[in-house]
């Protein structure tokens, strides 16, 4: 995440700025809302794609899933567990001051939330062409797809100023190329 999914949302959010022509003072609060809410769906995009990106190696080899729907979901899921700890840090601090009522209302809160995650789960798990039953041919497809996303991801992070837009890939296209050389992919249902 570090590596990759940071420097890649700072380089999206240089890239695609609407209100970019208008200076910050002259927008009004939609223009900045929606500002706020380009950058942050724009830095959940790009953790969420490195998380899977160096997840799925391991996935593959120790859960035979293969899930790339996984980014779309995991930018609603961050942004709910944002909400779940910042519900929990809450709590954490009104019962330092024995405000038994408020600690019980913010657990509950954070509580419901978790709920909310876990239904969007299990309806996500549902829908079709996200994710495909996986497995390697053989065990060392495992090493080197996780070797080769690790080197891609220290590639990146050494080019990062210099020919951004084919490194950035490169990590993405070793893994698609392991994965499509050295795995079996098949489609539940």
């Amino acid at each position: 995440i570090l590596l990759l999914g940071l420097p890649l949302a700072r380089h999206w959010q240089e890239c695609w700025q609407p209100f970019g022509w208008l200076p910050r003072d002259d927008q009004d609060t939609i223009r900045r809302n929606l500002e706020s809410g380009r950058r942050f769906f724009l830095g959940s995009l790009a953790v969420s794609l490195t998380a899977t990106l160096a997840s799925t190696p391991l996935g593959v080899y120790y859960f035979n899933v293969f899930a790339p729907g996984a980014v779309v979901l995991n930018v609603v899921l961050v942004s709910l567990a944002a909400v779940v700890i910042s519900a929990g840090m809450m709590a954490l601090f009104f019962g330092l001051f024995g405000l038994t009522v408020l600690t019980v209302l913010f657990n509950h809160a954070a509580w419901m939330v978790i709920l909310v995650m876990e239904i969007a789960v299990a309806l996500w798990w549902h829908l079709p062409l996200h994710f495909w039953s996986a497995e390697y041919r053989h065990d060392l497809f495992a090493g080197l797809a996780t070797g080769a996303v690790l080197i891609g991801l220290l590639l990146y992070a050494e080019y990062a100023g210099r020919i951004r837009r084919i490194n950035a890939f490169l990590p993405f296209l070793a893994l698609g190329a392991l994965l499509a050389i050295g795995a079996r992919l098949t489609f539940p249902g």
